[in-house]
């Protein structure tokens, strides 16, 4: 399970570009690029929920989850228990500084697009779509690829704040992906940057 642990932790980093620069061969499909924007009103978490707290950061989550945070960046692990196959999702919270470059969401999504292609064999990209939530916007992928023969789901939504780029993704086995994406928007509609 650490092995998996690893090569999600790893897909995110990579979609950040703040991991190493990776030049394998893909399969890239995609099945439905930009849909029409969505908005989503923020859901209140269950009262048996932890909440994390770091700078300007908030999440909030089951206390049968692990976390693990950063004590100098806005970053986070949350870790699922292990379920009856073994299976266990992530989430996963990395940041960025823009350095003042102007930067928008659709291009970072197409660039994090690209830079996913080459992490991960038989890349699909299921959905793309701009969401409005009562933070802004932000950019919502939804996409499957392999990796170590292990067939995994993903979510990932990017979002900029002030002069950061925030990228929160959701990742398991695609055996899990419909029990994992459930629990895993719940978590992740609880996320908050403090401006």
């Amino acid at each position: 399970m650490r092995k998996i642990a690893f090569f999600l932790t790893a897909i995110t980093l990579a979609s950040c570009g703040q991991s190493g620069n990776k030049t394998a061969q893909t399969d890239s499909k995609t099945t439905d690029s930009k849909t029409s924007d969505v908005k989503t009103s923020a859901a209140a978490a269950p009262a048996d929920w932890k909440t994390y707290t770091h700078n300007t950061i908030s999440v909030q989550y089951p206390a049968t989850w692990k976390i693990d945070g950063s004590e100098t960046r806005d970053y986070f692990t949350l870790s699922s228990p292990m379920d009856s196959s073994g299976a266990v999702a992530a989430i996963n919270l990395t940041s960025q500084e823009t350095n003042g470059a102007k930067i928008d969401l659709e291009s970072s999504v197409q660039q994090a697009t690209e830079r996913l292609k080459n992490y991960l064999t038989n890349f699909t990209l299921v959905s793309s779509k701009k969401v409005t939530d009562a933070q802004g916007d932000y950019e919502q992928l939804i996409y499957t690829g392999e990796q170590s023969s292990l067939k995994l789901g993903f979510e990932q939504r990017y979002r900029i704040i002030k002069d950061k780029i925030y990228v929160l993704s959701l990742s398991c086995l695609y055996s899990s992906w419909d029990k994992s994406q459930q629990i895993g928007e719940q978590i992740m509609n609880t996320f908050t940057v403090k401006n």
